[in-house]
This record gives structure tokens, C-alpha cells and sequence, in this order.
């Protein structure tokens, strides 16, 4: 408890004279200004005054470029009446004075965001204090001091210098070569469209209860790793055990029906094809399972954990809607909508796919025409700008009893980067399996009005 006190007695990281000084530069090297400007802005100065100042050459340098200097940054002050609230114009004149040589405002602007910096790093670290104290679940405060660990060493990164066209060209290249070897590969259902799922992507598979949104999900990950070097993922859901999705994974890879995953019902014939298959898949595979009570900062903790001792190629959330978000929310949309911000701003952070499944509410069933729309995803907050590839699934025979075919229509609602439409594809629900249908009967048809 020593450390605390006397962390809370030390000094804020601040340099008034370095403030001072590059405030002064600004002044008396109008050069100087929009390099400046690039690199801070008013909250990175300590003091009141210095912001002020410093807005007010802002405010000089948009109306008249070219004309910055100590008069008319003392006119700006006095037309907004502030120039008592900087200490008057004696102190805009030592501001200036005191400049040792405009020469030097880059050690000053660098002097003055370093502090800045410093500041930030202690206001997170204070708010994750202060969680700490209170009532918070631990998951909530570990995963809470991860984001803002993220946000953290990013700082450096913000306000960069504009990027020349041959570092644009070369990012440009390298991101082609990259989206080449996917992240996770789209798998054979959905490789007409869909080549494969890139890092920091955010996919949505959309559905009602019972239509295979889960399987689909098991699919893209089994078959997008098949042939792959990086076989590593996580898988987390909040509605089955372990076991049931290892369950799954094995009725998926070995054509036992999950039903029969029972002693009482198992055959020999199946009881080997299962221990077959389960050397295979531990061989083969190295995804994680877990489970949870469904906060997002518990979630990303996981996976900012196994990421770091083996880069994952993906995280699959099963489902949006059984998450929550601590702290008060105005509304169940308001905290679908953070819980969404959350898991794809893991996907960036991590720079993997992050497949969310999310269910649709009851107005589909209301419907003649019962394929999915975005409008009709549940609580969806600010899923569908999250979001880089949504994805409606339904099954027809699930209302209408008498189709033969056990088919699932798979739409794309939204592709930032391809174009939307519906396929279908064979769905086989014993052994928890998608798969395409016979070329000859797959078909492809556009939407009659694009998602954007």
C-alpha cells in the first residue's frame, strides 16, 4: 500500500518551460506551425494557459495561413476574451521571451508529447485502480487493463507522418500478398464468394435458433485450417460445455451422428471411427474451447493470452446476444453495441478473423419470405457497421416440412470488400455438417438491392 501513496504524491509528468517554449517557437517561426499541428494537439498541454495559446495559433493558422505571430495570436485571445484567462498579455510577452531559439521546437514538441503520453498512462493506470478497489469481477478489471494496455502502445502511433506513395504502394502489396494466404481460408461452401476471412475482419453469422449458424461456424473452422500450416484458434461459446462442442468437432470429422454419441447407442463400427478421429484431430488441430459467463473483456483476456504463446488464426464467439458488458447501460442495445466495439476491436488488436454469431429476432417468422436482412438482427447495436461480413442463414425445410432437401441458404449481407448474394449448400444435421451441393445444382443469385 506504500507504493500507492506514493505514487499519488509524485509529481504529473509536465514541462511548463518546454510548453512555454514551443508556444513561444510557434509565434516567432510561423514555419514551424504546421509541422506542430501534426503532432499535438491542445491536450497535450498541461497547462490551462498553453491550451489556450495554443488554440488560438490554431484558430490564426486556419483563417490566415501563411500570418501567425504574437499580434495576432494577442488579437485572437482578446476577440475571444481570454487573454485574462492566459495571465494577461504580460505573460503571452514572456511566453514569447522566452524562447531560448525557435530553432529547437522539435526537442520542445517532442519534450511536450512525451509528457503527454506519460499522463495518459497514468490516467488509465488510475482508473484501473480504482476498479481494482471496487466491485468489479476480476475478468472485467484484467480485460478492461488489456484494452487499455492496447491503447497504450498505440500512442506513439497516432498523429503519424503522411505516408509517401512508395510506402502506400508497398503496404498496398504486402496486404494482396497477405490476403493470398488468408488468415482462415472460406472453405469449400462458401469459396465461390468468399475466398477466406483476413485478420482484424469481423464476420457475423446471423440466424434463428436451430438453423446451423453453430455448424456453419464449425465448418469454416475445420475445413479453413484443413490444409494450412497455422492450425491454432479459439473457439468460445456461452450456450455449450466442452464436451458438447468437442462432441461436435468429432461427429463433424467422423460421420457418427452426435445422437449416437452415447455408450448406450454407439456401435463398435462408430467407437472406432471416433478414436480414429480423435488422433487425427489432436494431431492435426490445436483450437481451444472455452466457456463462460459471457463478458467480453474475459473473452479477449483468453485470447490475447493464447495469442501470444501461438498466433490464433481465428475466434469464433458463439453467441452476441448471451454476452453482456459490466457498468449502466441506457439500453440492451447500448450494450450489445459495446460488447460488438469490443470483439472487433480484438480483431485488430490481435489482427486475426473474429466470427460472431448472433441470433435474429422473431419478425423473420412473421414473414413470407423468411431469408434473413440485416434489419433483423437482434439487439444489433452497431453490429452492422462492425461488421465487415455479415452472413443470413436459414434453413427452408425447417418451415416447410415436406421439402425432401435438407438445404441452407446462405446469404451475404454485407461484404466491405466483395459482393453480396445468396448460395446454397446441403446441410446434413446429424453429423453437424455443411457442404456443397453438386455443382451442377449450386446456384448464385445477386440481391436485388446491395448491402452496403
Amino acid at each position: 500500500m506504500a507504493n500507492v501513496a506514493e505514487t499519488t504524491l509524485r509529481e504529473i509528468p509536465q514541462s511548463p518551460a518546454a510548453e512555454g517554449a514551443l508556444l513561444g517557437s510557434m509565434m516567432l517561426d510561423e514555419t514551424c506551425v504546421d509541422d506542430v499541428m501534426e503532432i499535438l494537439s491542445a491536450e497535450d498541454f498541461y497547462r490551462d494557459e498553453h491550451r489556450l495559446i495554443f488554440e488560438a495559433i490554431q484558430t490564426a493558422r486556419r483563417k490566415a495561413p501563411g500570418h501567425v505571430n504574437g499580434v495576432i495570436v494577442r488579437q485572437k485571445l482578446e476577440d475571444t476574451g481570454q487573454m485574462e484567462a492566459i495571465g494577461g498579455l504580460e505573460y503571452l510577452r514572456r511566453v514569447i521571451e522566452s524562447v531560448p531559439g525557435p530553432s529547437a521546437w522539435a526537442s520542445y514538441a517532442q519534450t511536450v508529447r512525451e509528457k503527454s503520453a506519460r499522463r495518459k498512462v497514468i490516467a488509465e493506470a488510475g482508473k484501473m485502480l480504482n476498479m481494482a478497489y471496487g466491485t468489479e469481477p476480476l475478468e472485467t478489471i484484467t480485460g478492461t487493463a488489456g484494452e487499455a494496455l492496447s491503447q497504450i502502445c498505440d500512442l506513439d502511433q497516432q498523429r503519424s507522418e503522411p505516408t509517401t506513395i512508395f510506402d502506400a504502394l508497398s503496404a498496398a502489396y504486402a496486404s494482396i500478398d497477405r490476403e493470398a494466404r488468408y488468415a482462415l481460408d472460406a472453405g469449400p461452401v462458401l469459396s465461390e464468394r468468399i475466398r477466406g476471412f483476413v485478420g482484424g475482419q469481423m464476420v457475423v453469422i446471423a440466424a434463428r435458433p436451430s438453423h446451423g449458424k453453430t455448424s456453419l461456424a464449425l465448418h469454416l473452422c475445420m475445413e479453413g485450417l484443413r490444409h494450412r500450416e497455422s492450425t491454432s484458434g479459439l473457439f468460445v461459446s456461452f450456450e455449450m460445455e466442452v464436451e458438447d462442442m468437442a462432441k461436435r468437432m468429432l461427429s463433424y470429422e467422423s460421420r457418427v451422428p452426435y445422437e449416437r454419441m452415447d455408450k448406450q447407442f454407439i456401435s463398435k463400427d462408430d467407437y472406432g471411427k471416433i478414436v480414429d478421429v480423435m488422433g487425427y484431430l489432436n494431431e492435426r488441430y490445436d483450437i481451444r474451447f472455452q466457456t463462460g459467463n459471457g463478458n467480453p473483456y474475459s473473452v479477449a483476456a483468453a485470447a490475447r493470452k493464447l495469442h501470444r504463446k501461438k498466433p490464433l488464426s481465428f475466434v469464433v464467439v458463439d453467441y452476441i446476444q448471451r454476452m453482456y458488458c459490466p457498468g449502466k447501460w441506457g439500453s440492451r442495445n447500448d450494450e450489445i453495441s459495446r460488447v460488438s466495439n469490443l470483439l472487433k476491436n480484438l480483431a485488430l488488436e490481435l489482427n486475426v478473423p473474429v466470427i460472431v454469431l448472433s441470433q435474429l429476432n422473431r419478425g423473420v417468422e412473421s414473414r413470407e419470405d423468411k431469408h434473413p436482412r440485416m434489419s433483423d438482427l437482434r439487439e444489433s447495436g452497431t453490429i452492422e457497421q462492425d461488421a465487415d461480413i455479415i452472413l443470413g442463414v436459414v434453413r427452408p425445410q425447417v418451415y416447410d416440412h415436406k421439402l425432401l432437401d435438407d438445404t441452407m441458404d446462405i446469404e451475404v449481407l454485407k461484404h466491405r470488400n466483395g459482393k453480396c448474394g445468396m448460395m446454397s449448400a446441403m446441410f446434413d444435421g446429424p453429423c453437424m455438417r455443411v457442404f456443397r451441393v453438386a455443382q451442377e445444382n449450386e446456384r448464385w443469385t445477386e440481391p436485388a438491392e446491395q448491402s452496403a
